[in-house]
């Protein structure tokens, strides 16, 4: 609803259920033990999730600066820091349409909890950080649990599209809609496995610099917005989850190569999944594995908590629970002051041999052709303009033989690789195909490539969200609804671009829901297509699908502002008829438009209805009325209302 678009942290929500198991866990470890800790934590509880943001260098030509001045000026959004991410940013208002606009749909920034961005922060701060740090690169990272794709999208934007990333994931869904969010983010140097995380210890052994494991957890910490996750003490799924958790990160430590990092994350708030396991795990690996210095993330070593390890509670940075460990690998047997300690034959100027070792060109793959490669630049420089040089540098041109004879982009790497084998999940970004007429582009390489602010001849952000579905393997009702909402917002999509993708959404047989029509009605509503919002609200009514107060506000609105005040009248009644409570909003465009009217009574008569619905008036609908009585020279009635408004303490918003 509209009045829950107003700043995160104003309202406060009932206090969540939360067992007496957990308090006694707690009390076990140590945890919290202050009362005014815990009641602190209990009053951060009630309080809505703070929406964050995370930047995508990858995607953007400016400076973030630069970037975020801007989009706060477009989006009318007001952001504040995320400490620990020089990319991150809470956005303190207007967050109603965060994940719905075009520069999200185009993959310029993320919408992350700030939270988890700690992990790649960690890991890229210890690579950066290491005594035997590899040429970014030919820097390898292994992200084990990489779905839906945040943390891995964060670490590429850190490696600045440079390196490897492996990014694996269990699940065949998972890897579709990581995969999806890596070609958003323009990410080029990532492959996407689809395998159990704890089988690559023994897949790629002593191979990477650096080990992501965002561990499966209970997900205690997300008690926020899973305000049911401590109703009940998770028993025998927390000792499972253990279990899975020990097993990835052992796994996790065998792909780690001597002097690497390992980073161990959960958002769990249990010393079982966090504290105690990388206890077991130092335990178990005495003289290997060293916990590692992340005293300089926030500032301060008081700011860390167990041995080094930082634990983050809601109530402490007004954000969800979490927990992150960095782990060194150790070089057992290399003497103080010996100088690099990694094994000589790894070179900064090469990828390291046991990756090599293990890595394999994709079988039916091979390198392009001069003339296959020419034809492929000349088509894409043609379209995209000399900028398509950043976009595609430091990757190759690869052929996947078959009847579509697709063009890849593949990483460096696996070019390097000394054998062949079969093809991960994903090995690169599809760029097209050949064909007896030359070159036909991919719907994916056009939302890789795509970037708002680009001056490039054909391609535009209008032009990129028509492909974004596309460019995924599968579509449910919500990537339609994000593609829609996003041309609502766009002006050159509007309401035109919105009713081509239901028509699309249509033809896919997906049932669309509120959300759905939401956007078609935004999109009238912001064109002054009053009578368009009213067709879609009685089209979404024939559906099945109720109206809700946010777009009974909007039909109104759109009523009042075609000033049809008579129609906006039988629309607010109608809402009422239907048992949806009225807010402030709707009032608000009402009196305004009797104020352009200059209808002084019917501005009263409605004031009056505010008080019977229980809706209290607020400055503007008070400076409405005022004008409604200015307008039509009512001198003794505006007395009254000025007089109202003083006692009200109202302010008076341009009226002389």
């Amino acid at each position: 609803p509209a009045e829950r678009l107003a700043r995160v942290g104003e309202g406060q929500l009932a206090a969540p259920p939360i067992c007496k198991e957990f308090w006694s866990h707690l009390d076990e470890h140590g945890l919290l033990p202050s009362p005014n800790d815990r009641k602190q934590f209990l009053e951060a509880c009630r309080r809505p999730p703070r929406v964050a943001i995370r930047a995508n260098p990858l995607k953007i030509d400016t400076s973030i600066s630069t970037w975020t001045s801007s989009l706060e000026k477009r989006r009318q959004w007001r952001f504040s820091p995320v400490p620990w991410s020089s990319l991150g940013f809470f956005v303190d208002s207007g967050q109603g349409a965060v994940g719905n606009v075009v520069e999200h749909a185009l993959g310029e920034f993320f919408v992350q909890e700030a939270t988890s961005m700690l992990p790649a922060e960690v890991l890229w701060g210890c690579l950066k950080k290491s005594p035997s740090r590899r040429n970014l690169e030919h820097t390898a990272v292994l992200d084990l649990c990489a779905a839906p794709g945040g943390k891995t999208t964060h670490l590429a934007a850190l490696m600045g599209g440079k390196g490897l990333i492996v990014a694996n994931d269990a699940s065949a869904a998972r890897c579709r809609a990581l995969r999806a969010n890596l070609v958003v983010a323009g990410v080029k140097n990532a492959i996407v496995e689809n395998a159990d995380g704890t089988d690559f210890g023994e897949r790629f052994p002593r191979c990477f610099d650096g080990v992501l494991v965002d561990a499966p957890c209970t997900g205690m910490g997300t008690v926020r917005k899973n305000r049911s996750v401590l109703r009940q003490w998770p028993g025998d799924f927390l000792e499972e989850a253990v279990v899975r958790q020990m097993s990835l990160l052992r796994a996790g430590w065998l792909s780690l190569r001597p002097g690497g990092a390992l980073v161990y994350s959960t958002c769990s708030l249990s010393w079982d999944e966090n504290e105690g396991l990388i206890q077991a795990f130092l335990q178990e690996h005495s003289g290997e594995a060293a916990i590692a210095d992340i005293s300089w993330l926030l500032g301060a070593p008081s700011a860390l908590g167990w041995q080094g390890t930082l634990r983050i509670w809601p109530h402490v940075r007004d954000t969800d629970g979490f927990f992150v460990a960095a782990l060194r690998k150790l070089n057992v047997g290399v003497s103080a002051g010996s100088g690099d300690p990694r094994p000589k034959r790894l070179g900064d100027t090469d990828w390291s041999p046991p990756l090599l070792e293990c890595l394999a060109y994709p079988e039916g793959f091979s390198k392009a052709s001069v003339e296959e490669a020419s034809m492929c630049q000349e088509a894409l420089r043609a379209e995209f303009g000399a900028g398509l040089l950043d976009v595609v540098a430091g990757v190759e041109l690869h052929v996947r033989a078959g009847g579509r004879r697709e063009l890849w982009l593949l990483p460096p790497a696996l070019s390097a690789a000394r054998s062949r084998g079969p093809a991960p999940f994903s090995p690169g970004i599809v760029v097209g195909r050949m064909h007896a007429g030359g070159f036909h582009r991919s719907a994916e390489f056009s939302l890789f490539a795509a970037r708002s602010g680009s001056a490039a001849k054909s391609w535009t952000a209008a032009g990129a969200l028509t492909q974004r579905l596309l460019a995924c393997l599968e579509g449910d009702v919500q990537d339609f609804n994000a593609v829609l909402n996003a041309s609502a917002e766009e002006p050159t999509l509007g309401l035109q671009g919105c009713e081509q993708w239901m028509r699309r959404l249509s033809s896919a047989r997906v049932a669309p829901d509120g959300a759905t029509y939401g956007s078609l009605i935004k999109a009238a509503v912001r064109e002054g297509a009053s009578s368009s919002a009213i067709a879609w609200f009685d089209r979404m009514e024939a559906a099945g699908v109720s109206g809700d107060v946010v777009k009974y506000t909007m039909v109104c609105d759109a009523c009042a502002r075609a000033g049809d005040t008579a129609l906006a009248e039988r629309w607010l009644l109608r809402m009422c008829h239907k048992g949806v409570r009225p807010n402030v909003v709707v009032f608000a465009a009402l009196l305004k438009a009797f104020a352009r009217l200059g209808d002084a009574p019917r501005a009263d008569l409605w004031l009056r209805r505010m008080d019977c619905t229980g809706v209290r008036a607020n400055g503007p609908c008070y400076n409405a009325v005022l004008r409604a009585h200015i307008t039509a020279e009512d001198v003794a009635g505006a007395k009254s209302i000025l007089d109202r408004m003083q006692l009200e303490g109202m302010q008076l918003e341009g009226v002389v």
